[in-house]
């Protein structure tokens, strides 16, 4: 609000989430559907359900693929269409990365008014990790015991990379997966791609690999360089299309987020559902 003579100040909004997790703009996710089904709700459902109400998702699309995948995900804010959006004209399929940088900047000032901090997913290829595997809290279990200097935390990407493999599924219900058919990666994490998991209301800019602190707050110091055996952001480079980093060292046995399936993996008809009411 406003009036003549003065400037109101607003009160300073409480924080209602400890984490907002912001995506890249995706698009042809009915692409990805098609080849991998049932994927995409279970990498959005991994990375929320251990938030449980503390954690929520910004997810931007770019030609509107993503609105059935969504339905029925109440910690999901989605925004489709994004150039659109911004008044913009669809561009994506000539430049699908020209906008990516706009959504890391709404997303960077809506996490200043609503959470502690906010963490770049790159994408439905991407599962973060701690060194281990999957651990109950999520990403709550990375960030619950920072210092308050620490404003920044760059996680490596480790790159699970070639084609995939032919493995029977985990258990006969469960559908084809991910997580089962990519489990060699590269031996050396990759910094350079590095994900940034930064609180909010510190950082001034962030770049989906990178973050950039306001004047205030003091450099290095309040940044920390994750180690991969600590946590990670696992990227299945070859999801979309088959990529290799040769330059990050031999592929080495990974079965560590297999432990997900069990947890995660969506299965026909709520079969899976039934199976763990059981147990």
């Amino acid at each position: 609000s406003y009036s003549t003579g003065r400037v109101d100040i607003c009160a300073e909004p409480r924080l209602t989430e400890e984490l907002l997790l912001c995506v890249d703009p995706l698009y042809r996710m009915d692409e990805l559907e098609r080849q991998w089904p049932g994927h995409f709700k279970m990498w959005i459902r991994y990375h929320l359900e251990p938030l449980g109400n503390k954690g929520r998702m910004l997810l931007y699309d770019l030609d509107g693929s993503v609105g059935d995948l969504v339905e029925g995900e109440e910690r999901v804010h989605y925004i489709d269409r994004f150039e659109e959006r911004l008044g913009l004209p669809p561009l994506w399929e000539e430049c699908p990365d020209c906008v990516e940088y706009l959504a890391y900047d709404h997303c960077l000032f809506k996490g200043r008014g609503i959470a502690k901090w906010i963490a770049v997913v790159h994408g439905p290829d991407t599962f973060f990790a701690s060194g281990s595997g999957p651990v109950a809290s999520g990403l709550l279990d990375l960030v619950g015991h920072r210092a308050p200097e620490i404003s920044i935390l760059l996680l490596p990407m480790v790159h699970f990379d070639g084609e995939a493999e032919n493995v029977p599924n985990r258990t006969a219900l469960c559908r084809r997966s991910v997580l089962a058919s990519f489990t060699w990666r590269r031996r050396q994490p990759d910094y350079f791609r590095a994900q940034v998991v930064v609180r909010p209301r510190s950082v001034d800019y962030i770049d989906g690999h990178r973050a950039w602190l306001f004047e205030t707050v003091p450099w290095p110091s309040s940044q920390h360089v994750v180690l991969a055996d600590e946590w990670r952001a696992n990227h299945y480079g070859s999801l979309f299309q088959s990529r290799s980093w040769e330059n990050l060292g031999e592929r080495v046995k990974d079965t560590s987020m297999c432990r997900a399936l069990e947890r995660m993996c969506l299965c026909s008809e709520g079969e899976y559902a039934k199976v763990r009411q059981k147990k």
